[in-house]
């Protein structure tokens, strides 16, 4: 849920007065020339010229006022003030001094033709962007012909007024003209009703300073717009009470930049009096700010009115952040905040009044029997028609989260007629739901994939994501989206049901697809929360079985797969996107902050944690890079936790203990390996494509920062054409990581006509021996052997699949033990009734652990052995296509995203009647 609103005031009390004890009295005379000493033109010039107004012909004072607004930088104001002087008094040196420092002093008048041309400008940036863009309107309240006649009045009262800028590029505005002595009151009196209305100050303040419609220290009250770290983070929302001082707007877009996943936060300013607008239009060229798609304007008299209708609007998204100000808004019309605190509260309500309605649709009651035969009525029922839906998705509107994946000519759930009673008991196709993220590249596409593919099966099938950049769904959007698609699935990629409480209805099949191995996800609470209708499909972890608890009788292991529509290798590419991605070796990965820069994150990070954390990474951080050098090529997450461990254990047991381990390996060891391989094998084609004269192209965000391999960045690549095209026109694909090649970068390579090659480490091998003494494990009677200390021992003659992986062993200088070793493959009975008991979870067709074919022939360990692997690439053209296309005839067996969608179904409408015979056996 949302939390209540932060308010940050961007002028903060209390006011020069009252920082000096003097709120209820005017200070003295000696006081003044007390307070002057201390060189703090905003907490002296308040009182000073107030004191003047009275006592205009105070030399000492006037002289003073000078010093200090020369100060500021202001030089018109300093010399008006010096000129003021009795000739007496400006005959005397410290009077000539001033005057000589004042008028040594750049121009500080802001022009007014200079000042009228900047706000038309920012205004017809800002009223020029249309309405539909980012689908979010820029102008809430007032239409850009209103704005454009208010133009006219502001300008009108900007002919009466001087704007200045300081020495540090504040603004000060004064009453037009000089002012002489005595004229300081009726100047205060001609202060504009709009400066009062937008005066962040105490009331008092600006009282205090004759003459000055603005005078304050807005670089103190800026360097306070301290948005706290996690909004932009999390990409919360930045809500501006008013655009005072000038400069705010500015400071909060620089205050939430793009976060690594390609989030950011939405800026909303909310403005009562369009004459502030335009006076913090009229300072500085805003064009890149207010054309910025996320930003959002409230203006008018109903601004706060028409934000509380926006928020409305948007209760299924994540409407909490942070309220910079406030600008006092007109008389009883409320606060921003308090219009944000209200949001919501109605936002709270309207989630438990959903989180009830999708209860009454999933009982408790409804047993794994009853889902069972719901999943068998829907096998036995006609497909969904590629017709298109009679309610198709609202693509475009704002308070509704898109099911932009799904093509038109295929149906979703929600566009299913709705059936009374409990999902369970309906019938007709499957219907499914894939939540998913657009903040990660690979998840959101492998989920809109998914969903196709189960629609290509005949089932409903959709996505719930979020609509763009600068928004996060809310509980209420998941809510929603089961209840009106009231599917009979869940499937969501690398998080529990319990990851996500009170969001998914307990009482539906609810499939985690793992992909990584998140830490979430190895803890024995995670395995503890896994009912009868929890399922897991994917990388399964076995330490997830073995050490955490997860049910293994309901997991389905399978590798990823990839959409065979997208990565054709015969669909034809673009001429002129196949020229430009050409090149002889390319690399695609998202992963380009440095190993140094990670590790200084991490670090900081853990500023504000315990006391050994620093001595702690660096120990972590030397380990990583000494394996490397040692040639260390075991890079699973078991061996990380073990190094972690080791580098920690001198810390003692009061620092070692196993949770830090857990989570420094998780936050810094495993990430630093994954980041050194990545950047250690860019760094080797970057090394070879120079020396030998190739092309080498780096595809991915953030390379053209990188302080080394910046050259060869070359932006991202689209998911879908751009991205086959790079696959296919490439002589060579690099793909490095941790784990296994059983990737969807190396499969998508290989159907799209590509070459991968990949970093060779111990997880390759792992991958061939694997699945080898899994068969090895199903070999009919193996218990006629019988087992020696447990262990059974099968000759390596009768497993070819071992034989293989020992010959492939030998080639790579690597070893098989302790699985297989002196001509015997050596199986526990534990891990024998483990793999007969559920073949599901163990289950690795050969084509799959064998998909790049020879691991000498396409697996590289070095920079010399990559060298050798590209020369044959970029050489021998017809080996190159050979070896692809044996690779992609191996992933079109079972590696393809239809293929997946139907074993997934499959294996969870049987497990339900295996359960629901276990129960009634039980």
């Amino acid at each position: 849920m949302s939390a209540l609103p932060r308010t940050i005031p961007h002028d903060p009390p209390p006011a020069a007065r009252a920082r000096l004890g003097l709120a209820d009295r005017a200070p003295t005379r000696a006081e003044l020339l007390s307070l002057a000493r201390s060189r703090r033109p905003f907490e002296f010039l308040p009182p000073g010229l107030a004191a003047l107004a009275a006592a205009p012909t105070d030399d000492a004072l006037r002289l003073l006022a000078a010093a200090h607004l020369a100060m500021l930088g202001l030089r018109t104001a300093a010399l008006e003030h010096l000129a003021l002087l009795s000739p007496r008094a400006a005959a005397e040196p410290g009077a000539q001094a001033i005057r000589s420092s004042a008028s040594a002093l750049p121009p500080d008048l802001l022009p007014p033709e200079q000042r009228l041309e900047t706000c038309r400008t920012n205004l017809a940036a800002l009223t020029s962007r249309p309405n539909s863009e980012a689908r979010w309107p820029a102008l809430h309240g007032l239409e850009p012909g209103a704005l454009r006649g208010a133009f006219d009045a502001w300008r009108e009262r900007a002919s009466a007024q001087r704007w200045f800028l300081t020495r540090s590029g504040l603004v000060a505005i004064s009453a037009q003209g000089p002012a002489p002595a005595g004229a300081a009151t009726s100047a205060h009196n001609a202060t504009s009703a709009h400066d009062a209305a937008t005066s962040t100050a105490p009331a008092a303040e600006p009282a205090d300073m004759p003459g000055w419609a603005r005078l304050r220290n807005d670089a103190l009250t800026l360097s306070r717009v301290a948005i706290p770290a996690d909004v932009p983070r999390q990409a919360q929302t930045v809500y501006l009470d008013g655009l005072t001082p000038p400069g705010v707007l500015r400071r909060a877009m620089q205050a939430t930049p793009k976060n690594p996943d390609g989030s950011q936060s939405r800026v909303v300013a909310v403005v009562a009096d369009p004459l502030a607008l335009l006076d913090a239009l009229c300072v500085e060229p805003l064009g890149r700010e207010l054309t910025d798609p996320r930003l959002a304007l409230f203006l008018g008299p109903e601004a706060l009115g028409h934000l509380a209708a926006w928020l409305d609007s948007r209760a299924r998204y994540i409407i909490g952040g942070a309220v910079v100000g406030p600008e006092p808004s007109a008389p009883g019309s409320g606060t921003v905040a308090a219009v944000l605190a209200e949001a919501l509260r109605k936002q709270a309500l309207r989630t438990l009044a959903a989180r009830a309605r999708v209860a009454a649709l999933y009982p408790p009651s409804a047993t794994p029997a009853q889902w069972a035969a719901r999943f068998a009525r829907a096998a036995d029922a006609p497909p969904q028609p590629h017709a298109a839906p009679a309610h198709p998705a609202p693509a475009a509107a704002p308070s509704e989260p898109t099911n932009a994946a799904a093509p038109a000519d295929h149906a979703q759930p929600a566009d299913l007629p709705q059936p009374d009673g409990p999902v369970h008991e309906q019938g007709g196709p499957l219907r499914v739901l894939i939540p998913t993220c657009r903040f990660s590249t690979y998840i959101r596409h492998a989920s809109d994939d998914l969903a196709s593919a189960l629609r290509s099966l005949g089932h409903a099938a959709g996505t719930l994501v979020e609509p763009d950049d600068h928004t996060r769904l809310s509980p209420l959007a998941y809510l929603e989206a089961v209840e009106q698609a009231r599917p009979d699935m869940i499937v969501l990629i690398n998080y529990t049901r319990a990851s996500m409480p009170s969001l998914m209805p307990d009482a539906v099949p609810f499939v985690c697809w793992l992909q990584d191995a998140m830490p979430h996800l190895f803890t024995p609470e995670a395995g503890a929360a896994q009912g009868e209708l929890d399922f897991a499909v994917g990388y399964c972890f076995p330490e997830l079985f073995a050490r955490f608890g997860w049910p293994i009788q309901r997991a389905m292991a399978s590798v990823l797969a990839v959409c065979p529509r997208k990565f054709d290798a015969r669909a034809p590419h673009p001429p002129e996107l196949a020229a430009r991605l050409a090149c002889d070796v390319a690399m695609v990965t998202h992963q380009s902050e440095t190993p140094e820069a990670l590790v200084q994150r991490v670090t900081e990070e853990s500023a504000q944690g315990p006391r050994q954390a620093g001595d702690a990474i660096a120990r972590v951080r030397d380990a990583v890079h000494g394996a490397f050098a040692a040639g260390h090529t075991d890079w699973s997450g078991e061996a990380i936790d073990a190094l972690t461990a080791r580098a920690l254990a001198p810390m003692g047991p009061a620092v070692a203990t196993p949770e830090t381990i857990a989570r420094v390996a998780h936050t810094l060891a495993r990430p630093l390996a994954d980041r050194i391989l990545r950047h250690q094998s860019a760094a080797w084609a970057a090394s070879i494509a120079k020396r030998r004269g190739w092309s080498f192209c780096l595809h991915g965000r953030g390379w053209d920062r990188h302080p080394i391999l910046a050259p060869y960045a070359r932006g991202e690549l689209p998911h879908g054409d751009a991205l086959r095209t790079s696959y296919a026109v490439a002589k060579a694909h690099l793909h490095a990581a941790p784990g296994t090649y059983l990737h969807q970068r190396v499969i998508e390579c290989a159907l799209s006509g590509g070459l991968p090659l990949v970093r060779a480490t111990a997880a390759c091998l792992r991958e061939v021996l694997d699945h080898a003494v899994y068969a090895a494990a199903l070999t009919p009677g193996l218990e006629r052997l019988g087992a020696r200390d447990g262990v059974y021992e099968l000759p390596l003659i009768d497993s070819p699949h071992c034989a293989a992986v020992v010959a492939q062993a030998q080639r790579l200088g690597l070893s098989t033990a302790p699985w297989v070793t002196d001509g015997l493959v050596r199986l526990p009975e534990g891990f024998v009734r483990r793999c007969k008991a559920h073949p599901a979870w163990v289950a690795r067709q050969h084509h799959e652990a064998w998909l790049i074919g020879d691991l000498a022939q396409s697996t590289f360990a070095s920079e010399a052995q990559l060298e050798t692997l590209l020369e044959a690439a970029v050489t021998r053209p017809q080996r190159r296509a050979a070896m692809s296309a044996a690779m992609a005839a191996r992933a079109h067996r079972s590696l393809t995203m239809p293929s997946l969608a139907g074993r997934v179904v499959r294996f969870v409408g049987q497990s339900l009647d295996t359960g629901a015979a276990a129960t009634q056996a039980g």
